[in-house]
């Protein structure tokens, strides 16, 4: 009865073994498909997880100690590679067989024995699928795109009264996002340019631009004009555009470009359009305008210096000036266009000199250092450090 109750006791601690190598492993393919959901690899996992499994065994196997210490049944023959345990039997057919005494095997015996390796099997295979559906799902779940933007310039070439080509809106650097079109860019060029346009997004070839009104003169609309065959043509990277401004994808760093032209005329320079003027003094040392304000367009990049050699040519002025001066550009004298004997430069008596003016202040840099933007109002004004802008 004693040795029955020993028996008993063994397949009990046995059984509780089992059990506890069941949960753990249960826990390990729970874990191991939260994991791979959340975008961990089978591989990262087994090499975090190997040290939690050897632990979970370890922990599992004392319980299926006998009275003397050693272990009823060895980990590593219990569980096989898959962690499933090994033997074919359940703890309940151990204890009944034990209890039973050893006996021969018949045919239904066999097949008995041999349905709980085959639930075991079905059991871990479904874990299994568990575990892959889960990867599946993770990898099915599309990754956010971070959004990507394109940067590209956008300018307007019209012309004025008398057909010249003059810059209607400068050059300016705006970013979309990536997917925009010229048409995206050019509609926000006008927008930011103050300019009014017609254009049609839906027109018969797509997005269409009819007619821009000039900024300097109102009533000046240009739109396709049938007698000269000058239209609003699109150039992109300097060369006229094969497609719509709705059809073409901007790439970082495109050029875009509106001139009113005729199909087979060259793309514009990018230009900049700036006023300049002169202020002098007479004999009795008052203010006298030398050279009226005059609006100069000049290629994009163009300084100060540049925009007061153009004024000074147009203006007919005599001058004096050192392009390669030692602190660069530099205006020496200039002659009245009313006294030829009025020369004025430094007056080392006075302190009085050509002083630069760029929008209503002293410039903070000489005039070859100071790069034009569209719109600014240059002027060389004879006075001293200090004195307020004419």
């Amino acid at each position: 009865m004693d040795m029955f109750e020993d028996e008993c006791q063994r397949a009990s601690l046995r059984r509780r073994g089992v059990i506890a190598r069941g949960v753990a492993k249960r826990c390990l393919v729970a874990f191991l498909a939260f994991a791979m959901a959340f975008g961990t690899t089978p591989a990262q996992l087994w090499a975090e997880g190997a040290e939690g499994i050897t632990d979970a065994v370890a922990q599992a196997a004392p319980l299926a100690e006998n009275g003397s210490g050693e272990s009823a049944t060895s980990p590593a023959a219990d569980l096989n590679a898959s962690g499933m345990v090994a033997n074919g039997g359940t703890a309940e057919q151990d204890a009944t067989a034990t209890a039973s005494g050893p006996t021969d095997k018949t045919e239904d015996d066999s097949a008995a024995g041999n349905e709980a390796p085959a639930a075991s099997t079905s059991d871990a295979s479904k874990q299994d699928t568990a575990v892959v559906s889960a990867a599946g799902e993770a990898k099915a779940q599309p990754a956010k795109a971070e959004s990507q933007e394109v940067s590209a310039t956008c300018f307007v070439v019209g012309t004025d009264a008398k057909g010249a080509q003059q810059t209607w809106a400068a050059a300016q650097r705006i970013t979309l996002k990536e997917g925009s079109t010229a048409a995206d860019l050019s509609e926000q060029l006008f927008k930011q340019a103050g300019l009014t346009t017609d254009y049609d997004p839906n027109g018969t070839w797509g997005w269409a631009l009819n007619t821009i009104t000039s900024p300097f003169d109102k009533d000046r609309k240009l739109g396709y004009d049938s007698a000269t065959g000058a239209y609003w043509q699109l150039f992109v990277n300097g060369s006229a555009s094969e497609v719509g401004a709705g059809g073409y994808t901007l790439k970082d760093g495109d050029s875009v470009v509106w001139c009113y032209s005729k199909y087979g005329d060259p793309a514009p320079v990018a230009q900049v359009s700036a006023t300049c003027s002169v202020v002098g003094t007479d004999a009795k040392g008052a203010q006298q305008t030398w050279a009226a304000a005059q609006r100069i367009t000049l290629k994009e990049g163009s300084t100060a210096a540049d925009l007061s050699e153009q004024l000074f040519k147009q203006a007919g002025l005599t001058t004096d000036y050192d392009p390669n001066g030692t602190w660069g550009w530099a205006l020496n004298t200039i002659t009245s266009p009313f006294d030829k004997d009025r020369k004025l430069g430094y007056d080392s008596a006075t302190g009085a000199y050509w002083q630069l003016f760029v929008n209503g202040s002293a410039s903070e840099v000489g005039a070859g250092g100071y790069t034009l933007k569209d719109g600014d109002s240059v002027v060389w004004c004879y006075s001293k450090y200090g004195d307020p802008a004419p």
